[in-house]
C-alpha cells in the first residue's frame, strides 16, 4: 500500500514538473513573440471586414497561438448575422487561418405593416431595413418573423426562385397581392408593370420578362402594363 501511494506521489510530482516546464517554455516563448499570433489570414469575407472578424476573436498584440479556443472564437464570429459558417485553423508558431461563409443579401421583404427585412436566399433575416441595389419584395399581408427568419412558405419559395435567376440585379420590385397576383418592376422601366398572375416566378418567366424588357428599351415602346403570359405580350413566344 505504501509503495502504491509513493508511486502516485512520484507520478504526480513528475507530471506537475513536466507541465511546469512546458508552461514555462511556452510563457517565455510568448513573451519573446515566438508563439504569438502575428499573421491572421481571412478568406471568404466580402461584407464583413477583416478587422471585425479579428475583433470578434479577441486577438490582441500578445495573444499566444494556443491561448484561445477555436470553437469559442468561431462562435464569437458567428454572432454576426452576416456570417453563416466559420472554420478556424492555427499553424504554429504564429499563423491563424479563418475561413468564413457569409450570408449573401438577396432581397428586402416588406410586409403590409411596412416592416422591412433584409434576407438571404433562405429567408434568414440579416438585418432590418433596406439595402440599395437588391430587389424589394412588397407583400400586401403581414409575415411572421421568428428566430431571425421569415416564417412564410410562399416568401421562402419566392426567394429560392429569385436566387436561381441570374438576372436578379435587374429586378427592382416584386409586388405580391394575394387577390390579384404578382407584379414585377424592372430597373430602368419603373413605369412598366409586368404582371404574371398568380404564378410563382421561375427562370422561364423571369427570362421572358427580361426579353420583353429588352425589346421595350430597344424599340422605345410606350406601355405601362404587360401581361407576361398572354400571347399578345410584347416579345412573347
Amino acid at each position: 500500500m505504501g509503495r502504491f501511494i509513493s508511486s502516485i506521489i512520484i507520478f504526480s510530482f513528475f507530471s506537475a514538473l513536466l507541465f511546469g516546464i512546458h508552461y514555462g517554455a511556452y510563457y517565455l516563448l510568448t513573451r519573446q513573440n515566438k508563439l504569438v499570433v502575428t499573421n491572421v489570414f481571412i478568406k471568404g469575407n466580402n461584407f464583413v471586414s477583416a478587422e471585425q472578424i479579428k475583433k470578434a476573436c479577441g486577438f490582441g498584440s500578445s495573444t499566444g497561438i494556443f491561448d484561445f479556443n477555436l470553437n469559442d472564437a468561431a462562435s464569437s464570429i458567428k454572432e454576426n448575422p452576416l456570417i453563416e459558417d466559420v472554420e478556424i485553423n492555427r499553424f504554429p508558431p504564429d499563423i491563424v487561418l479563418i475561413k468564413v461563409k457569409e450570408r449573401t443579401p438577396l432581397s428586402v421583404v416588406v410586409d403590409s405593416g411596412k416592416n422591412a427585412y433584409l434576407t438571404d436566399k433562405n429567408g434568414y433575416v440579416i438585418s432590418k431595413g433596406y439595402l440599395a441595389g437588391i430587389p424589394v419584395i412588397y407583400l400586401d399581408y403581414p409575415v411572421r418573423y421568428e428566430k431571425n427568419s421569415i416564417n412564410d412558405d410562399f416568401v421562402k419559395i419566392l426567394l429560392k426562385k429569385l436566387e436561381e435567376f441570374k438576372g436578379t440585379k435587374e429586378i427592382r420590385q416584386i409586388q405580391v397581392k394575394r387577390k390579384e397576383g404578382i407584379y414585377i418592376v424592372i430597373k430602368g422601366l419603373e413605369k412598366v408593370l409586368f404582371f404574371i398572375g398568380k404564378n410563382i416566378p421561375d427562370n422561364t418567366l423571369f427570362n421572358r420578362i427580361e426579353s420583353i424588357a429588352m425589346r421595350i428599351r430597344k424599340e422605345n415602346i410606350n406601355t405601362r402594363f404587360i401581361y407576361v403570359s398572354k400571347e399578345n405580350a410584347i416579345g412573347y413566344k
